[in-house]
């Protein structure tokens, strides 16, 4: 029997910008944010639980590497994992600016094949663990780029405001 798993992650950032002012929903270079992994069984028997293994890959070439036990998911249920075996939330650093990318592999407990399921395609088809087979993604900037951004936002705003100010002083003037 090969077990059909669908594997997704939510990530949360834990980052602040303006000297930990104000919080931003972006991933920021060297700052952390919280992992939550869901499992779900989307096969047609019940899972017996066994392991997982996830490796989030930055384009640095650094990466982080979990590795937990699943318990018996039955079928078309969820299963969550927001915890490390200690009790702690996950939270990792953020290690390398653009996108860190999520690999997975699970074993049974029966030894029988696990198939992992994103988007309703067999990613064991696209590769294994390290290939092209990501179940998820995020992208982190660096704090500059976020900078430089906003800044870019209130200049635009700065110079809508000066056409606004042009126009009614031109308008104005062919009044009187």
């Amino acid at each position: 029997m090969v077990y059909k798993i669908s594997i997704e992650s939510e990530c949360k950032s834990k980052a602040k910008l303006l000297r930990g002012k104000k919080k931003t929903e972006k991933f920021l270079l060297g700052d952390n944010y919280e992992i939550k992994f869901k499992f779900k069984n989307v096969g047609t028997g019940d899972f017996p639980g066994g392991k997982a293994i996830i490796l989030i890959q930055y384009t640095s070439g650094q990466s982080h590497f979990f590795r937990f036990d699943i318990q018996e998911v039955k079928t078309s249920k969820e299963l969550i994992i927001d915890e490390e075996s200690t009790g702690k939330k996950i939270v990792r650093s953020a290690l390398g600016a653009g996108y860190a990318l999520f690999f997975g592999f699970i074993t049974s407990n029966d030894g029988e094949l696990v198939n992992l399921i994103k988007y309703g395609q067999d990613l064991s088809e696209v590769g294994s663990l390290g290939t092209n087979a990501s179940f998820g993604a995020i992208f982190i900037e660096k704090r500059n780029d976020v900078y430089s951004y906003y800044s870019l936002l209130v200049s635009a705003g700065s110079l809508f405001v000066l056409v606004i100010f042009s126009l009614i002083q031109l308008i104005l003037q062919l009044v009187r």
